[in-house]
């Protein structure tokens, strides 16, 4: 009698989702500037998040008001060297120069080449409209183009126009529509208008990893098995 010999194949294991960057939703809870601008439409207040090691954002938030907080914002975590980079620079894109009061600014990131982007910017109060600080830049990254969608925005705060002595501006942020999460970073623009797609980004969903959300109490088991990596590693480092 013939004996058939099945041929039992093991399933694969399955891979973790492959991705340049990790990020994750929290609340920006450090407020860093707010200023009244008599010729803006209410005041403007710019957060920070808190930053673990190895995590950063990727530029300051904005809100209409006095003490309110984003509701939420993003951090980023490398999972590539490459994936971030320092900013190089800071161009100031508005200020309030002739006008009596506080010295307010709005400042642009420069990125080190043109495979990076500084996707958000900052509100500044320093004598003399002066670059923004340490602790301002502090924990603010470039990030490499290709994790990134254009996107739609929305307009904060607007600063009215003076001629010949002001110029108008004013802040967005991007609306996190189609594949995108937006880092709800505020875009600083030297007019009323809205600002042009190619500076307006939030995350490519489809190239970035998210492993923790403020609004989701789960996650996939792919992205707690990386969550885990990136744990041990900065535990690696602080050790």
């Amino acid at each position: 009698m013939a004996t058939t010999v099945v041929n039992e194949t093991k399933p694969q294991p399955q891979s973790l989702p492959t991705a340049a960057l990790a990020y994750k939703y929290v609340t920006f809870v450090h407020k860093m500037t707010t200023g009244y601008y008599i010729l803006g439409n209410g005041p403007l207040s710019s957060w920070r998040p808190n930053l673990d090691i190895g995590w950063y954002y990727l530029g300051q938030g904005a809100e209409s008001n006095w003490d309110q907080a984003p509701p939420t914002g993003i951090i980023v975590h490398a999972l590539e060297p490459d994936a971030l980079r320092d900013v190089v620079g800071w161009e100031r894109v508005w200020d309030n120069a002739g006008m009596e009061g506080p010295d307010f600014a709005l400042w642009r990131g420069v990125p080190p080449n043109d495979d990076y982007v500084v996707v958000g910017g900052i509100f500044s109060e320093n004598k003399g409209h002066a670059e923004p600080d340490s602790l301002q830049k502090r924990g603010i990254k470039a990030i490499r183009r290709d994790l990134l969608v254009m996107d739609a925005t929305f307009p904060i705060w607007y600063a009215a126009a003076l001629p010949p002595v002001l110029k108008g501006a004013s802040v967005w942020k991007t609306l996190g529509v189609n594949l995108g999460a937006s880092p709800s970073a505020l875009i600083p623009v030297d007019s009323h208008s809205a600002p042009p797609r190619d500076i307006s980004f939030s995350l490519d969903r489809n190239k970035t990893l998210l492993i923790e959300s403020r609004d989701e109490s789960t996650v996939s088991e792919g992205a707690n098995l990386q969550k885990k990596d990136v744990d041990t590693l900065e535990g690696e480092r602080k050790e």
